[in-house]
This record gives C-alpha cells, structure tokens and sequence, in this order.
C-alpha cells in the first residue's frame, strides 16, 4: 500500500487526516516499522504486537503504526494513552465534554486490533486491497 491510495482520508476527520496522515505514512515507512514505533518515548506497543494484528486483519502494518503515530503518539499521549486505545477508534473531544465514556480496551493488543478492523472496513468500503 502507498500512502497515495490511503484510507485515512475516511478514517479521521478535521486536521487528522488524508495529507497529514500520508507524511505520518512516508516517516514510518522510511524508518521501518520497529524503528517507528521505538521514536516514541514511552510507548509500549511494539513492532510484533503491530504485525501480528496486521497479518490478522490483513491491512499494512505501516498505516496501523502510521495512524497510532498520528492519533496517539503511539499510545503514549491523550486519551488514547489512558484507556488502551492508541488508533482513538469510536473517540470524540465532543462525547468527553459532554461527560459520555469514551471507548477504551481491557489490553493494548486490543486496541491495535481496533485500529486494523477500523482501517480494514475502510478499505473494503473503499475497494481497496489490503497488503
């Protein structure tokens, strides 16, 4: 997958999107993948953690780590960091301020996943082939 055929663009929405999410893409892919992830001071999700979700959702390792990059600082910062849930799936500043729970997963494996069903629905929606 190239960040040109990116699904971001329906993934997220205002500033966290479509071209910022493609040089979040370009950085991991240049870096690779564990080298990516270890940029990020603190975080716990690893590269093998990544690629297994990947292999069983069958979406690009690259744009799982890419979008937890972007939306989490790799799990490390915001709400994603506090509730196991690095990719923010089904989170809004808007639900928090109004005093509605926001999402999270028992395990951080989990919230991985939720990140590769979210980008692998998106995909197919789009007619997309995942790598």
């Amino acid at each position: 997958m190239t960040a040109s055929s990116n699904p971001i663009g329906v993934y997220a929405t205002g500033d966290m999107s479509g071209e910022r999410h493609a040089q979040f893409y370009r950085e991991a892919e240049k870096q690779g993948l564990e080298a990516y992830i270890n940029k990020f001071k603190g975080t716990k999700i690893t590269a093998d953690m990544v690629n297994k979700s990947a292999q069983q959702f069958g979406v690009d390792p690259i744009m799982i780590a890419a979008t937890m990059g972007m939306d989490s600082s790799m799990g490390t910062k915001g709400k994603g960091a506090r509730n196991n849930n690095p990719g923010n799936v089904g989170q809004f500043d808007s639900l928090d301020a109004q005093g509605i729970t926001v999402k999270g997963y028992a395990t951080l494996q989990e919230g991985i996943d939720a990140v590769s069903i979210n980008l692998a629905k998106r995909q197919k929606a789009l007619g997309m082939v995942s790598k």
